[in-house]
């Protein structure tokens, strides 16, 4: 049953059976030294009990039967849903939710597992998709194609994907989805490799005008001289260590591995490179028939190894130097070891070129199908496994698999697998100076590495390498473009940190040194994995924070209140909960209070409270910062200085980058109180309105409340600008005294005698500019002498805000003649003057002529410092002008009466104020006069 089984596998692509002889005459096959050490656990599912554990299913539209990825998608499953037969393979990407492209129940934010698939439907294959927000727990989308598919055959007649389409690949690059497919032509047969792009993962368009990127190579010879299926592509950097197409080691590089075969049904993975992903380059390999890696005869115990007739359907992670692959694989043997020898199972080989492919020692198989619970067919003892696809997530390896070979292919399951002995490293930030030190408990041989990822999103453009000890001669740590094709990369590989050890290093003490570059922020954590050729050695996930504490206190003075300001502040990317605040206050201090004001949503509940805090816990999301009041009475006999302590402890889960500033001491010298004295200012104006270009008159009084004289105090006044001509005068009252009694110009005045309870009155007039505007602020302030403290600085300035009011008394006169003849030119004068006090700037004149009249002209002239709008004009008067005080504007205007114009005709002048300005006196802002029109009379020539 298990033969038939397999053979099965190529079910709709060939017809009747075939035996399967393994080729004769190919290359060694390489052997690393080291075995895999793969310690697959699996997740259990959330499918109904009855699939044992898989994560998705098959589509079953019985009534009341169990079902596996649910339906979400408006609408439901279709009626005649593509997937009820077959599912594979499961291609998974970890992305975030969009409104473009939203997850389960429409979720357009957070974290979204996409998932796309083979369904098989009366043997016709088709692409769909599900989304989940773990990767467990799948949700069916109903796409817009056959039964609810995303993707299927073009149904062009001789297209190389008429029938359908199988084994793909999904990546995502530059915010879009990529997928290279498995076309199947008209007769059945796997023809070549398509390309498609998709902005949301369900709406997909063939690119390369539908035609195939990759073909095989028909009497060649080679691997892939009858089919080809199933690429997977990555996207990373060609190097001279793994050069792209024609040797190629800059730029980026598309590498995709895929599976060839010959019509003996032998199958081989092979390797093709591109610069753009639609024109690829065949590798011709080292392994059997220009493959990358064929079959291996030579297993352990001296037995036909797993993977000894065929290999393929690869999956490809690079993990820093080397690439690392997983592969179905399938022996016809059947030694002890194995309770069933004709079953698929999953190896695993690396690379550090992606073209020369290194088996473990011994070629054991990675993970099979008696490793996990799901059993499809109950009359075998365990089922196969195949078409595996890997994310890496932080430092877990997350395998999906499909159960079975076809036809039987009904169940996806999920295994992890965190490769490596755990370490503990320090990290420490000095400046821009990263320093990591740890211990290894195992050599790193040979050709080894040491991988270091930082979260998506750090920048290492500006990178240096500092220092590295322990590592042994020839270690190189530089920033490596497309180091890794983590879940974070969607397979476009991001850049990592990467250690070369070509010699290897000792287990031991190690140090990394390097810098980020100026201002680098923190990044949340550090990966640190330690490699051999083959796997993971040991590894770590250093998850980062930096608290930062600092204390600050005024002038601290026997006899009074102290006050301390302490703020304990967040300024890593991670939030820190329970971080542990401690103090040692000063024990000369007595009634020791505080309160806390968190911003930026921390908690440091309770918020008041007195005495030491001993582990007080706060919680610090990323950027937050919670500042505690703390107040203490030092009594008047104390000397010296006054200690305080604060220290945060961050969790032991979080490693605390600046360990240095996350305690403060601050010492502060005891001043005595010999000697001080509350003084006291105030000033007031006798209108909030004050008037351009008249004066202004200021009060100011000062006070001494005590309890200690204050002789030698300071009053000052510098006065705004406008204010101009300042006089002054002062009166003492109480025993004090102005050592002036009155004086000019911005003030300046000592106190001789200002005792306890005395006072003085300073009165300010000036003259506020013609031409000032808006609003001005007179601030005065009182300085205690020299030898006074002055514990309520907050009070010793004084300012007072006025609003100016410009007042222009703005007056028109106009002049015009007693008649004027019919037809001919007559002239006629309007005259503006201001008033004052204040500039009118903005002042509108505007005349009225009689309907009969034409304007035909106008000039303008204004005295000194006031400006016309216009020198002139050629239509009724309409200006805006400039007025200084006692300033004019005149009008000279021309005009003609119409002939049928008769009788008296009425001018009208009228000037504004501009807008806020006031006019005390409007009879004198118009001007109405008229002109008698006649006509000209011809007298009789007289005879003589």
């Amino acid at each position: 049953m298990r033969k038939i089984a397999a053979l099965l596998w190529f079910l709709g692509v060939f017809s009747g059976l075939f035996v399967f002889i393994p080729e004769t005459g190919q290359m060694p096959v390489a052997h690393a030294t080291v075995p895999n050490e793969q310690n697959w656990t699996v997740t259990p599912g959330t499918c109904d009990p009855g699939f044992q554990g898989a994560v998705f299913a098959t589509w079953n539209l019985a009534a009341g039967a169990p079902n596996c990825g649910t339906f979400l998608s408006p609408g439901g499953p279709s009626p005649n849903q593509f997937d009820t037969d077959q599912v594979f393979p499961p291609n998974v990407l970890r992305d975030e939710a969009s409104v473009t492209a939203p997850c389960e129940n429409g979720r357009t934010s957070g974290l979204c597992y996409r998932m796309w698939y083979v369904g098989v439907r009366s043997n016709v294959r088709r692409i769909g998709y599900a989304v989940s927000p773990d990767g467990v727990s799948w949700y069916r989308v109903r796409g817009s194609r056959t039964g609810g598919s995303v993707f299927e055959g073009s149904g062009t007649p001789g297209s190389f994907d008429q029938n359908g389409v199988t084994t793909f690949h999904v990546i995502k690059d530059g915010g879009q989805y990529h997928m290279w497919y498995t076309g199947i032509d008209g007769g059945g047969r796997w023809r070549g490799f398509g390309y498609a792009t998709s902005d949301n993962g369900t709406t997909w368009t063939r690119q390369n005008n539908g035609q195939p990127v990759l073909t095989p190579r028909p009497g060649s010879g080679r691997f892939d001289d009858d089919q080809i299926i199933g690429p997977f592509v990555l996207i990373d950097e060609a190097s001279s260590i793994a050069p792209c197409e024609d040797g190629r080691t800059s730029g980026r590089c598309y590498r995709m591995w895929y599976e060839g075969f010959r019509a003996d049904l032998t199958f081989y993975v092979g390797h093709a490179l591109s610069p753009n992903g639609r024109n690829w380059s065949i590798v011709n390999g080292p392994a059997a028939l220009g493959s990358v890696l064929a079959g291996d005869p030579n297993g352990p115990l001296g037995l036909a190894a797993f993977d000894s007739n065929n290999v393929g359907l690869a999956a490809v992670i690079k993990d820093g130097a080397i690439y690392r692959m997983w592969y179905q694989a399938k022996s016809y043997q059947n030694p002890p070891e194995y309770p069933v020898g004709d079953w698929f199972a999953i190896g695993h080989v690396t690379s550090v070129d992606g073209v020369n492919w290194v088996r473990p020692n011994p070629n054991l198989l990675a993970f099979s199908g008696d490793m996990d619970n799901i059993r499809v067919n109950p009359d075998e003892a365990i089922d196969i496994v195949w078409v595996v696809r890997l994310l890496k997530e932080d430092l877990t390896y997350r395998m999906w698999y499909a159960t079975t070979g076809t036809p039987y292919s009904t169940r996806f399951g999920l295994v992890e697998m965190t490769q490596g002995t755990p370490i503990t490293p320090i990290v420490r930030r000095d400046g821009d100076v990263f320093r990591i030190e740890f211990v290894t408990q195992r050599t790193i041989p040979v050709g080894g590495s040491v991988l270091i990822t930082l979260p998506p999103g750090v920048s290492l453009d500006q990178f240096s390498a500092i220092e590295l000890q322990g590592f042994g001669s020839g270690a190189v740590l530089s920033r490596e473009r497309g180091a890794i094709t983590d879940a974070y990369s969607g397979f476009s590989a991001r850049d990592a940190l990467v250690l070369r050890l070509p010699n290897g290093a000792a287990a031991g003490p190690k140090v990394i040194r390097f810098s980020l570059g100026a201002g680098a922020p923190n990044p949340a954590y550090l990966l640190i994995q330690t490699f051999d050729s083959h796997k993971v050695l040991e590894r770590a996930r250093v998850n980062l924070a930096d608290l930062r504490v600092t204390q600050s206190a005024g002038t601290v003075v026997a006899g009074e209140a102290v006050t301390y300001t302490v703020t304990v502040n967040n300024v890593s990317p991670n939030t820190v909960s329970n971080a542990l605040l401690n103090s040692a206050f000063p024990a000369q201090l007595t009634g020791v209070a505080w309160t806390c004001t968190p911003s930026g949503g921390a908690s440091c509940a309770p918020v008041s409270g007195s005495g030491n805090w001993n582990n007080k816990p706060l919680n610090l999301p990323p950027g937050s910062s919670v500042t505690f009041t703390v107040t203490g009475y030092l009594p008047p006999s104390e000397t010296g200085n006054l200690t305080s302590n604060v220290n945060v402890v961050t969790p032991a889960e979080l490693n605390e980058l600046t360990p240095g500033d996350n305690t403060s001491t601050l010492v502060t010298p005891i001043n005595q109180r010999s000697v001080w004295a509350d003084l006291r200012i105030s000033t007031s104006i006798a209108s909030e309105r004050v008037v351009p270009g008249l004066p202004v008159t200021y009060t100011i009084n000062v006070t001494n409340t005590g309890p200690a004289d204050a002789s030698g105090a300071t009053v000052l006044n510098q006065f705004p600008s406008p204010i101009t001509n300042v006089t002054w005068t002062c009166s003492s009252a109480a025993g004090a005294s102005c050592a002036q009694a009155s004086g000019s110009g911005d003030l300046v005045l000592t106190l001789p005698a200002f005792p306890v309870g005395g006072s003085a009155t300073i009165t300010i007039t000036g003259v506020v500019a013609a031409q000032a505007l808006g609003n001005l602020i007179n601030t005065a302030q009182v300085l205690p002498p020299v030898g006074v403290t002055d514990p309520m600085l907050a009070n010793n300035s004084a300012s007072i805000r006025s609003v100016l009011q410009p007042r222009t008394d703005l007056a028109i006169t106009q002049i015009t003649p007693s008649h004027a003849i019919v037809g001919r030119t007559f002239t006629y004068t309007i005259t503006v003057q201001n008033n004052g006090p204040s500039f009118a700037a903005g002042a509108r004149i505007s005349t009225t002529p009689p309907a009969l009249v034409s304007v035909t002209g106008w000039t303008c002239a204004a005295s000194p410092g006031s400006q016309c709008g216009a020198t002139s004009g050629n239509a009724p008067v309409d200006d805006i002008v400039t007025l200084a005080p006692g300033g004019t504007v005149s009008y000279t205007v021309t005009g003609t009466v119409f002939d049928r114009a008769v009788g008296q005709l009425p001018f009208s002048s009228t000037v504004t104020a501009q807008t806020g300005a006031e006019d005390p006196l409007l009879t004198n802002n118009q001007a109405h006069s008229s002109i008698q029109a006649m006509y000209a009379v011809a007298l009789p020539a007289v005879m003589r």
